[in-house]
């Protein structure tokens, strides 16, 4: 298993929350638009993946 941090992310959700089970723990993934400007003054947009594993799986479903 790789390593987990916990980082804080500002952004719009891009999709409901996907509820499964991995063995006997719940997870629930979604998507995170993040906007920043480049080096050049123009738009971009981060798309980053989130997980959230059992209790905070549980309120990701039901509040995001």
């Amino acid at each position: 298993m790789g390593t987990s941090i916990n980082i804080q992310v500002t952004g719009f959700v891009g999709s409901d929350p996907q509820v499964k089970t991995v063995g006997e723990q719940q997870v629930a993934s979604f998507s995170v638009a993040v906007n920043r400007k480049n080096g050049n003054g123009k738009k971009q947009t981060l798309w980053l993946r989130v997980n959230c594993w059992n209790k905070l799986a549980d309120v990701a479903a039901q509040y995001v």
